[in-house]
C-alpha cells in the first residue's frame, strides 16, 4: 500500500536496474520469488524511498505462490529460506558418512524448481559462426561417460558466522550448506570438442551456462567458469545426470546439471539449459553481481558489485560438527 520514488537507490541496487520491472506496479510478485528481500534490514533500506500511500489498498486474494510445484523435502534441514528453498544438512547428518544421502543434501535454489520430462529435454550448445547443436538426453548419454566422487559448497557458506563481524550481503548461511557425493555423467570436455571448442581457443575465455530456473521476468540463473577449466585434459567436470547412482534428483537439477569440482557451488548450474562460449564471463546477475568477492572495508550502498573477483575457489576450512 505504499509508494517508494527509488530514483536515487536504483544505481546502488545489487541487482541492477531489474528493480525498474516493478515501477508503476507492485513489488509483491518480485518478493514471491525473491524473498531474501523479506528482512527486516531490506525493509528499512525500503521505507527510506517512501513518498505516499495508496488510498483504499486492497491485497490480491488466493494469489497462487509462484513455488507451489517446487518438490516435497523432508523435515532433517536447517531452513534459511521457504521460497526460493535454501536449506542446509543438520551437522550430525552431515557427519554419518562420507557420502551426504540425497535427501538431506543441501539445496541452495534461486527460482522455483523446474518441472522438466527427460523425453523434452533439450540442451542448447551456441558457439559464434556456428550452427547451434541441441542434443537430448538420449545425445548425451551416448558420449563416455564416468563417476566422481566431489564435494560441493554453497559459496554462502558460514555467512552467519561473518555477520557477527559485519553486516554482510547476501542469503543467511551456517556451516553446513556443504555435501559429497557420487555424481555420474559425461565430460564437459567432450561435449564441447564434438561442438567444435579446442582448448587452446584464441578468441574465447569462458564456457558460460544458463539454467532452465527463470524468474518472473523471464531471466535465467547462469554463470561461467573459465575455458581452461572446462578444458583439461584431465579434468572432472561434468554434466551429471546421476547423483548417488540415481538419477538426480529435482532439487539438484534434474535431468541434467552441471558439476565442477573445487569450485563453489554457484557455479555448478543447475537444470542445464544452455552452454555457450564468451570473451567475457557470463554477464547473468548471479554471475555479475552476486558470488564475487569483496573487501572488509565495502559499504553495501555504494559498492559496484561488477567490479568484484568472481569467486571460484576457495580456501579448506573445517568446523565442528559434533558434539
Amino acid at each position: 500500500g505504499k509508494v517508494y520514488d527509488i530514483t536515487d537507490f536504483v544505481i546502488h541496487h545489487p541487482g541492477g536496474d531489474k528493480i525498474l520491472l516493478a515501477a508503476g506496479g507492485s513489488i509483491e510478485p518480485f518478493w514471491d520469488i525473491y524473498s531474501f528481500h523479506k528482512t527486516k534490514d531490506i525493509r528499512n533500506i525500503l521505507d527510506r524511498f517512501i513518498i505516499g500511500h495508496v488510498k483504499e489498498w486492497q491485497k490480491e486474494q488466493n494469489k497462487v505462490s509462484p513455488y507451489v510445484n517446487d518438490p516435497k523435502r523432508n523435515k532433517s534441514f536447517v531452513i534459511n529460506t521457504t521460497m526460493p528453498f535454501d536449506a542446509e544438512t543438520k551437522p550430525q547428518l552431515l557427519m554419518e558418512s562420507l557420502i551426504t544421502n540425497n535427501g538431506n543434501f543441501f539445496v541452495r535454489n534461486h527460482m522455483p524448481v523446474p518441472d522438466i520430462k527427460p523425453e523434452e529435454y533439450n540442451l542448447h550448445i551456441s558457439i559464434p559462426g556456428k550452427k547451434e547443436k541441441v542434443l537430448t538426453l538420449k545425445d548425451l548419454k551416448k558420449f563416455p561417460q564416468k563417476t566422481i566422487v566431489s564435494t560441493l559448497q554453497c559459496a554462502g557458506n558460514r555467512r552467519n558466522e561473518m555477520n557477527r563481524f559485519k553486516k554482510i550481503y547476501g542469503a543467511p548461511a551456517g556451516f553446513s550448506a556443504i555435501g559429497t557425493a557420487e555424481w555420474s555423467g559425461v565430460a564437459l570436455r567432450d561435449v564441447l570438442t564434438a561442438a567444435g571448442i579446442t582448448e587452446d581457443e584464441p578468441h574465447f575465455e569462458h564456457i558460460v551456462f544458463e539454467g532452465y530456473d527463470e524468474d518472473i521476468a523471464g531471466e535465467h540463473y547462469g554463470s561461467s567458469i573459465p575455458l581452461d577449466l572446462a578444458m583439461r585434459p584431465r579434468g572432472d567436470v561434468l554434466l551429471a545426470f546421476k547423483m548417488n547412482g540415481v538419477d538426480l534428483p529435482r532439487d539438484h537439477g534434474y535431468p541434467v546439471r552441471l558439476i565442477v569440482p573445487g569450485v563453489v557451488g554457484a557455479r555448478s548450474v543447475k537444470w542445464l539449459k544452455r552452454i555457450g562460449v564468451s570473451e567475457h564471463e557470463s554477464q547473468t546477475f548471479y554471475h555479475k553481481k552476486d558470488y564475487r568477492t569483496t573487501p572488509p572495508s565495502v559499504e553495501w550502498d555504494s559498492f559496484n558489485f561488477g567490479d568484484a573477483h568472481a569467486i571460484y575457489y576457495c580456501p579448506v576450512q573445517s568446523a565442528i560438527c559434533t558434539p
